[in-house]
């Protein structure tokens, strides 16, 4: 992996760099940087966290010895002050080597484990973001209706227990676990979707109001009898050149037939950045927040 995380000293994941940067940021102390035995007497040793499993890891390539560039590696070993000893979570890490790039969605975590916690609560804290997120990838912006919809299908499904599930991910996730929803009403900025959707059925009209938030919108016509359904499919995990990157398939459809496929190829670290702005420029949308908060206190 590319990247580590150490909770105590940042509040997201830090890319690995170079030893100097990691020693800089640690001060050099334990339990981070130790002396262990190695074949040829002593060296030093460098420890932090997998910012998906929360498992120890070991950081390789500081050393002049070592002829690969610097990443971390699962170290699976007790640590005290170092994430946890955890093999369910290590068996299912994308990073792991030899770990499944598709996961069931049947595939989940116990209610007692503590992975599926984080990522649910990030999901209610940071619902605006979440929301800004896919909006924003997606170019179409959801009504308050869908959204309570689409989250009271995550809660039915109890997508946060899902295996493939991060602090990091999330908003994709919970994407993956919800049901086919109506595409009326949504605002439609995507215009390659817009054009798809005029070939499939001319008839179909959009809202032409001047007023922002209204203009674009997927109108219910009069007399025309069009199922028109998005849904999310597919999340895929994949590591390459140490980087992790996961995807998820887009899916726009009139009944049975899919008029509109995308693949969304995500970075989780995207959203580790934007749920760690300086809150003196962010720009939170509390509402969105409260009607997560209101979805899962029910």
């Amino acid at each position: 992996m590319d990247v580590f995380k150490i909770p105590s000293l940042s509040a997201k994941p830090i890319t690995i760099s170079t030893k100097e940067a990691f020693e800089n940021l640690t001060k050099k102390q334990k339990p981070w940087i130790q002396l262990k035995p190695n074949p040829t007497g002593l060296g030093w040793r460098y420890y932090a966290e997998c910012p998906h499993c929360i498992n120890a890891i070991e950081v390789i390539g500081f050393s002049p010895r070592h002829t690969v560039a610097p990443h971390g590696k699962h170290y699976m070993k007790r640590i005290e002050g170092v994430g946890y000893l955890d093999h369910d979570a290590y068996e299912v890490c994308p990073y792991r080597k030899e770990s499944e790039k598709s996961l069931s969605k049947e595939d989940k975590y116990s209610t007692e484990h503590h992975l599926p916690s984080k990522a649910l609560t990030t999901l209610i804290v940071q619902f605006d973001r979440v929301v800004y997120l896919l909006q924003k990838t997606l170019n179409i912006r959801f009504s308050i209706a869908c959204l309570t919809r689409m989250l009271q299908d995550f809660k039915a499904s109890e997508g946060w227990l899902y295996k493939g599930v991060s602090e990091y991910n999330i908003p994709w996730i919970f994407a993956y676990f919800t049901l086919s929803k109506s595409l009326y009403h949504q605002q439609i900025l995507n215009n390659e979707l817009k054009t798809a959707l005029l070939v499939q059925e001319p008839q179909l009209q959009f809202s032409q109001s001047q007023q922002f938030y209204e203009k674009d919108k997927l109108l219910v016509t009069n007399g025309l009898m069009l199922k028109v359904s998005f849904s999310f499919f597919e999340h895929e995990r994949e590591v390459r050149e140490n980087h992790l990157f996961e995807s998820i398939h887009f899916k726009v459809s009139t009944g049975p037939k899919d008029i509109y496929s995308k693949k969304i190829e995500f970075d989780p670290l995207h959203f580790a950045n934007l749920i760690n702005m300086d809150e003196e420029k962010a720009k939170r949308n509390w509402k969105l927040v409260n009607i997560a908060k209101a979805v899962f206190e029910r």
